[in-house]
């Protein structure tokens, strides 16, 4: 990468960054994503998944892979500091959304430029942080994949910044990693068990025949 892309790929960061945009609310980030993939001259897809993007570079036939960032906010106010801080009232890039935006746009000038053999989806995903009240409870990722944009793709790619990692570095490990978590609750209908003895009847557990089972298992060990 050389300066004046460098300096180029900065830019477009802390403009994203003064104006973010939360899940599936992402028209200027999509327009200026578009405006991006027009002066490099790669065919690109709006709309898909409601604000998001898909732009294909190909170049002969071979595989198909599939680099993908996220473009949406966080509900949060920005108080770092920063003089391109949010403009916007309590919405925030907060967990490098702009960044990974920005570099996307970035692999897409490197790579348009690159010989290669085959083809190159670049996913502008939006409402990565939720559903952000979508009528069918559905997030960005699951919206672009039921779109069909990315049918016959061999491989996906994405990575998440990490503020903890010198600049520069790379992380990775083997297996699943970055997944989400959530809460739920489950109730189950059954007989009563216990833990040590599922085996034993429930009429066993906490009576007399239970006590003395357990005064035998202690003497055998």
């Amino acid at each position: 990468m050389n300066k004046d892309l460098s300096t180029h790929l900065i830019a477009i960061r802390r403009q994203l960054h003064q104006f973010p945009e939360l899940g599936y609310q992402e028209y200027k980030t999509a327009e200026l994503i578009s405006g991006e993939l027009k002066k490099l001259g790669i065919d690109h897809k709006k709309s898909i998944a409601k604000t998001g993007i898909v732009a294909t570079l190909k170049k002969g036939e071979g595989p198909c892979i599939v680099l993908r960032a996220d473009m949406d906010a966080l509900p949060m106010q920005e108080e770092t500091g920063l003089p391109f801080s949010s403009k916007l009232d309590r919405v925030m890039h907060a967990c490098g959304h702009d960044v990974h935006t920005t570099m996307l746009l970035g692999a897409a000038s490197l790579l348009q430029k690159k010989d290669f053999t085959g083809t190159i989806k670049f996913v502008f995903q939006p409402s990565e942080e939720g559903t952000n009240n979508d009528p069918e409870n559905k997030s960005g990722g699951q919206r672009v994949m039921e779109s069909g944009e990315l049918e016959g793709a061999q491989a996906a790619l994405a990575l998440h910044v990490h503020p903890l990692m010198d600049v520069g570095t790379i992380g990775f490990t083997l297996g699943q990693a970055m997944a989400a978590n959530s809460c739920f609750k489950m109730v189950i209908h059954g007989k009563s068990g216990h833990a040590a003895f599922p085996h034993l009847p429930a009429q066993f557990h906490g009576g007399p025949a239970f006590s003395r089972a357990i005064h035998k298992f202690v003497d055998w060990t």
